[in-house]
């Protein structure tokens, strides 16, 4: 069941006592306050519109959209300079915000109560909703999103179809949609479709992954060749697509995928984070990870998609391989970064260059790999980020190379591991020597336990000693 919801930006201090907002006709500040039951629910809304303006600092958009939408709002609030700024000449100055009051579960319960009474059909028809209102919608649907959760990421998915269907069934042109208002309700459906979070509030109805197609779904339909401003933005698209990466829904990924009109190296990213995550629960996801990682590579040797794969691109893959747990697979992650090697080497694509995290990959793949050639090739992999790319191996590496030879069948394999070790150590004495800070391959747990592992399974005679 649709439920009318929305708080109030537009119930501000300055509104509520005397209208002194000079673009706001004081017939509209009475027609807003009269929605305030008592003096109590007029300040609940003063302070829940202070802390809707601090939630938006969050991380759900960029902070260049965040400080325009903000200069926005506070700009039409109240335009007249002040007394000290009189004093100067008329000149705006920059006011600082105001301590944002906790929100208790009192006042959202009433919050919520107004919200329905201003956004009912009966209320506020289809066509007759203010620039005031409108931005109001907007800054409730954020303080929704501040609660992080299924209920409140849906009460502001609400509040953006209502300005949909308010600019499209209502033809009213002022009921603009905020392309970063719509990214910050997609963003949170995104986060909200990691598998085994729980995706809604009580374990029943559309997942979140589901919902934010839904809205992409809505928008799209919404929107005309007359009206573009509807259209999804290829960021939209984007977290779509990601949604389902992180429900681990490859399939539905690759269909979001299909109807993206301006695809990016993000979008193909997150395709391939979805058949990533989907490694060892669907047939053959690792290889078309590696296929569309091809087809990526092939178009921009072309000149047909105007870009290329990037260290992400690359890491994704190279994932992906390694958690086949297969020799195949380990050999497979270390052809694409060699492939990823070469790239950066000839069309110096600085996107592309191998790093600490891609190597690591490789090494951990060849330490799951259970081949019998596995501590040779992680070892060698290790001397490769050395030696050809000037890298200093961290502590994970050095870790998963002797983890490597910890599971190597070989004699000698205790011995190696060891070695390992010891130049570890060896590392750590020199830079404490020279004062040069902290070691990035200081030795942990892990290392000791996987040294002594190796030793447990050494046939040497000198194994127990060790």
């Amino acid at each position: 069941m649709l439920r009318c919801c929305c708080t109030s930006r537009v119930f501000g201090t300055q509104l509520i006592r005397g209208h002194r907002a000079q673009h706001q006709p004081s017939s509209l500040c009475n027609y807003i306050v009269s929605f305030a039951s008592s003096e109590d629910d007029a300040m609940i809304i003063t302070n829940s519109s202070v802390h809707v303006r601090r939630s938006m600092s969050t991380d759900r958009f960029n902070d260049r959209s965040r400080d325009n939408y903000s200069r926005r709002n506070d700009n039409s609030c109240n335009s007249s300079p002040s007394r000290s700024n009189r004093r100067r000449g008329g000149k705006s100055s920059k006011r600082p915000h105001p301590t944002p009051q906790p929100v208790t579960m009192a006042e959202q319960k009433r919050m919520i109560s107004l919200t329905s009474r201003l956004l009912c059909q009966q209320t506020t028809p289809l066509g007759t909703l203010t620039p005031p209102l409108i931005r109001t919608i907007h800054e409730t649907a954020f303080w929704h999103l501040h609660n992080k959760s299924y209920s409140g990421t849906l009460e502001a998915d609400r509040l953006l179809r209502r300005l949909v269907r308010e600019r499209v069934d209502g033809w009213n042109g002022a009921a603009k949609v905020a392309t970063h208002a719509v990214e910050a309700v997609l963003d949170s459906w995104r986060i909200l479709s990691s598998a085994g979070s729980g995706n809604t509030d009580d374990g029943e109805g559309p997942s979140a992954a589901d919902r934010a197609e839904s809205l992409l779904i809505f928008l799209r339909s919404s929107s005309g060749d007359d009206d573009a401003t509807l259209s999804p933005s290829a960021k939209a698209y984007n977290m779509v697509i990601d949604a389902y990466a992180r429900a681990v829904r490859p399939d539905d990924a690759k269909r979001i995928f299909d109807m993206h009109p301006n695809r990016d190296v993000v979008s193909y990213n997150s395709l391939l984070k979805a058949y990533s995550s989907a490694t060892g629960s669907f047939a053959n996801a690792a290889d078309k990870a590696e296929q569309l990682l091809q087809k990526l590579e092939r178009d921009d040797d072309e000149g047909q998609s105007g870009f290329g794969p990037n260290a992400v691109s690359y890491g994704t893959v190279i994932g992906a391989m390694s958690r086949t747990n297969s020799e195949d697979g380990a050999r497979k992650a270390e052809e694409v970064l060699r492939r990823m090697a070469r790239r950066y080497q000839t069309k110096n694509i600085t996107a592309a260059r191998p790093n600490i995290v891609t190597f690591a990959q490789v090494i951990s793949a060849w330490a799951k790999s259970g081949s019998n050639q596995a501590g040779e090739k992680a070892e060698a992999a290790l001397r490769w980020m050395e030696d050809n790319d000037a890298m200093a191996a961290n502590t994970v590496c050095y870790n998963a190379a002797i983890d490597a030879w910890s599971r190597s069948p070989r004699n000698d394999a205790a011995l190696r591991a060891e070695s390992l070790l010891r130049e570890m150590e060896s590392k750590c004495k020199l830079r404490a020597d020279v004062g040069g800070g902290e070691c990035v391959c200081a030795p942990t747990n892990i290392t000791y336990t996987s040294v002594i592992s190796a030793w447990s399974r050494s046939p040497l005679p000198n194994a127990a000693q060790k």
